[in-house]
């Protein structure tokens, strides 16, 4: 059986007495095992917060205070976009706090909802490994060490040495960047040594986390709602700052970006036959298409290397919006492929 610490921030007693009455029967139906910590101040909350790891909490928006009508609005502010524990916010006040967005581990309930329907969301949050994954001592914390240990030893040096030359060189950067990379190379092995697959949700990654066009943005025209992905090689696109007008914008080397279009499934399978469909979805079969997989990120479709514009760089945004950015697995493979699909040359024929 496995322990959800959770935290419940409420100041009523008849709420809590509830609140405990329903987790003591959910927990004699569970294999997850809840362990409630009270807090019923902000005061408190923010001390336990502190102190804690929780897999999830639950706030009321009204707590008892001389200094802040609403100071659960100010707990919700502390987690949100701070701290990585998933929360649900119970209260008949959710008025007060419309400006903050739902999602998945930003849930609002009111007073009047099931508080068991509650948990069990809470707990399939739970299940999926989430805060597991992240808390001290899981599976990643275990491949971090055995990188500090196995791996960080030979190189630091190298690093001690390159920041005694370079007194602006931002050294955390590239340490994180260098560890990534070999969290990376773990997270591709399963317990047997071989390749773990990948998840098609995988292959996307939004919102994007570089805000300059990139190659590997997948755009929407603003006008007709058509997909394309940017192709142009990323050297081109670096943003670099004029050493003659240190003052000026910085901007990319190239004056013009190359992007494909992005066909829907329906349009490339369509009189196709299921065994020519499956050879174009494993890019095996015709080198002027590349697969995107469907997921709830991104519907998917064929890459027509075909059907390739090349945008000026100043005004590309005034026609595109940016949606997601494909992955660095999959985005080499994709400029991989369309390289060969321009650089193949076909055999003259003969009379």
């Amino acid at each position: 059986m496995s322990e959800f610490n959770l935290l419940i921030v409420e100041d009523s007693e008849t709420q809590l007495d509830i609140y405990n009455d329903v987790i003591t029967q959910f927990n004699k139906k569970s294999d997850v095992k809840i362990l409630p910590n009270i807090a019923k101040t902000f005061k408190e909350g923010k001390a336990l917060l502190k102190t804690n790891y929780f897999d999830g909490a639950i706030i009321d928006l009204r707590l008892t205070s001389n200094t802040l009508e609403y100071e659960g609005v100010a707990l919700v502010k502390e987690i949100n976009g701070k701290l990585r524990i998933p929360f649900f916010i119970v209260s008949a006040s959710l008025n007060e706090i419309l400006d903050i967005p739902e999602n998945v581990l930003l849930q609002k309930r009111n007073r009047t909802d099931s508080f068991k329907t509650i948990l069990e969301d809470l707990v399939s949050i739970y299940n999926s490994g989430i805060t597991t994954l992240l808390k001290p001592n899981s599976y990643v914390d275990s491949i971090l060490t055995d990188i500090f240990w196995n791996h960080l030893p030979i190189v630091l040096n190298e690093f001690i040495k390159e920041k005694q030359n370079k007194a602006d060189w931002d050294i955390q950067k590239v340490l994180f960047r260098y560890i990534a990379s070999h969290v990376n190379e773990y997270l591709e092995l399963n317990n047997e040594n071989n390749f773990e697959p990948y998840h098609s949700v995988e292959f996307y990654i939004k919102p994007s986390v570089k805000p300059n066009n990139i190659t590997g943005h997948v755009l929407k025209n603003k006008e007709n709602g058509s997909h394309w992905i940017i192709l142009t090689p990323v050297c081109d696109l670096v943003l670099r700052k004029d050493n003659k007008n240190p003052t000026a914008t910085a901007k990319p080397k190239a004056n013009f970006i190359t992007i494909a279009s992005i066909d829907s499934y329906e349009i490339i399978v369509k009189d196709r036959n299921s065994g020519e469909i499956s050879k174009l979805k494993s890019n095996n079969y015709d080198f002027k298409y590349h697969y995107l997989p469907k997921t709830i990120l991104f519907e998917g479709g064929f890459i027509d290397f075909q059907n390739i514009q090349s945008i000026p760089v100043n005004i590309i945004d005034n026609d595109f919006s940016k949606e997601l950015i494909i992955s660095y697995p999959f985005k080499k493979d994709i400029i991989s492929r369309f390289a060969n699909y321009f650089a193949r040359q076909g055999q003259p024929s003969f009379e």
